[in-house]
């Protein structure tokens, strides 16, 4: 009985051990402990959009900058924010606040365009920091032209 327990502690010992290197080999060019990893510079630039459920965060890959992190919770009373692959916009479905594709404020009664979290890119990936919200622009500032037909019309 005591050489099981042994070696019961032993696996358990071995799987967090090799849990915790995983995580550290996986992580080992984070920034710190409050960044996220969106995903590589590239399947970002693919993908246009990545939503990173581990930052609440839409990753947008901006055309003339580096990429963009916007949180996905409106200005107005936080509600959940939708991308609307149809017409490139982020749309507060709760109160009809819209957001161009670089989620400036378009309309609704949202007080500003999306929040944002700083964005680094590091050996290939993008990293957000979840611990530094940033206000986002202020109104007047968005593309009043979606792409196509808003998703709150479907």
């Amino acid at each position: 009985m005591h050489g099981l327990l042994v070696i019961a502690v032993a696996v358990v010992a071995l799987a967090a051990t090799t849990m915790l290197l995983a995580k550290l080999f996986n992580e080992s060019s984070s920034p710190g402990p409050s960044w996220v990893r969106a995903g590589s510079v590239s399947e970002v630039q693919r993908r246009q959009v990545v939503y990173v459920p581990e930052a609440r965060a839409f990753v947008v890959a901006a055309s003339s900058t580096s990429p963009l992190a916007l949180y996905a919770r409106s200005p107005h009373l936080g509600e959940r924010v939708r991308y609307c692959a149809s017409s490139g916009w982020f749309e507060d479905r709760a109160h009809g606040a819209m957001f161009d594709g670089l989620g400036r404020y378009v309309l609704g009664p949202a007080p500003r365009g999306l929040d944002r979290f700083e964005v680094r890119v590091i050996d290939g990936d993008v990293w957000v920091d979840t611990a530094n919200l940033m206000l986002g622009p202020p109104r007047g500032s968005g593309d009043p032209h979606p792409s196509g037909p808003l998703c709150t019309s479907q």
